[in-house]
C-alpha cells in the first residue's frame, strides 16, 4: 500500500508552520521516519505528491534503507544497536564513573512506610 502524504496547518495555533504526516491504513509516520527509508528531496514525488512508498512510486531508496529493512525484519536487532547508543546518549556530559548502574544504587534499604490517610471532620 502506499503512504498517502497529509499536510498539516498548524500556522492558526500559533506554532506559526505547516507539517507533514505519512498515513498508511491506520498507520502514521512523520517526515523524519519516511526519510530513513526514502530518499524524499525537496518534492517528494513530483509526477504524484501524495504517494510514496506504494509498488510504483518513484521514490528511491535512501542511503540508510538497508538499517530499515534489517531492524523491520528483526525486533532483536533494533534491540542490539538501539540499547547502547541509548546509554551512550544518556551518558553524555558526565565524568567517567559519575554514574552508576541502578542496581548499584542504594535508593533505600529499609521498607518504605505507609501512612494512613487522614479523613477531616466536615464543617458546619
Amino acid at each position: 500500500h502506499p503512504w498517502g502524504r497529509t499536510s498539516n496547518d498548524f500556522t492558526s495555533l500559533g506554532i506559526g508552520r505547516t507539517t507533514t504526516q505519512w498515513n498508511d491504513n491506520g498507520r502514521m509516520m512523520l517526515t523524519t521516519d519516511m526519510v530513513l527509508a526514502f530518499d524524499l528531496g525537496d518534492t517528494p514525488n513530483v509526477g504524484n505528491p501524495g504517494r510514496c512508498g506504494g509498488n510504483n512510486d518513484p521514490c528511491t531508496a535512501s542511503s540508510t534503507r538497508s538499517y530499515v529493512d534489517v531492524f523491520r525484519q528483526s525486533n532483536d536487532a533494533w534491540y542490539d544497536a538501539f540499547f547502547p547508543a541509548w546509554q551512550k546518549l544518556q551518558e553524555l556530559g558526565y565524568a567517567e564513573g559519575t554514574l552508576k548502574a541502578l542496581d548499584a544504587c542504594s535508593i533505600g534499604t529499609s521498607s518504605p512506610t505507609t501512612t494512613s490517610p487522614t479523613t477531616a471532620s466536615p464543617t458546619t
